[in-house]
């Protein structure tokens, strides 16, 4: 059996500045904007963003058996980490991360499971065709990590679990990472210093 495992990609963006693989890391781009190669959405994340922890259970046979267990564990992580908005039952987000889980028992009380975190946000974009205004919401991801687990049915919801977790801890990791990253860019670019101490301030980066 083979799993095939298609992530969305986009390009974050904030204000006028615009996340992109160019290089330099920073440059102006044609409009005038400054451009930076760093995932915007994961550097500028607030601490207040309300987040929802999404539970994906595609996983049959008993092999995960503790789904609820894996969302708690995580919100945990992110309150504990300085996130906590927490998305509570009933309330939603433009801010997601999809926890799941996909596969069955193959034989011999053994499983087979794919394991997947990913995190998306939601975003309006805007056209305008004959007069009209036209409004397109789409999901882009900004982070994801998966693997495939084998073996023991009775030791498989622990070993999700505790794979999901080691995963909220790759995202938080990442959002520190892209933090630094855009902190570093700032500091190394050619604009005026008073330029830098700006862009630091406005995004609580100094």
């Amino acid at each position: 059996m083979r799993y095939l495992f298609l992530p969305h990609k986009a390009i974050a963006l904030a204000l006028v500045v615009f996340s992109s693989t160019l290089s330099p890391a920073i440059s102006e781009g044609s409009d005038g904007a400054t451009v930076f190669d760093v995932n915007l959405k994961l550097a500028l994340l607030p601490e207040d963003q309300k987040i929802e922890v999404i539970i994906r259970d595609q996983a049959t046979d008993g092999c995960w058996t503790n789904s609820s267990g894996a969302k708690t564990a995580i919100e945990k992580n992110l309150i504990v980490s300085g996130y906590k908005n927490i998305a509570t039952a009933g309330d939603t987000s433009w801010f997601q991360i999809e926890i799941s889980a996909l596969g069955f028992e193959t034989g011999g009380g053994n499983c087979a499971i794919y394991t997947g975190f990913r995190v998306i946000s939601g975003e309006a974009d805007r056209f305008s065709m004959n007069d009209h205004e036209l409004l397109a919401l789409n999901w882009r991801e900004q982070f994801s990590s998966g693997t495939l687990l084998t073996g023991s049915k009775s030791e498989m919801t622990r070993r999700i679990n505790e794979t999901l977790y080691q995963m909220s801890d790759e995202f938080i990791v990442a959002v520190n990472a892209a933090r630094n990253e855009l902190r570093k860019q700032i500091s190394e670019s050619s604009v005026m210093e008073s330029q830098k101490s700006s862009l630091l301030s406005a995004f609580s980066l100094n």
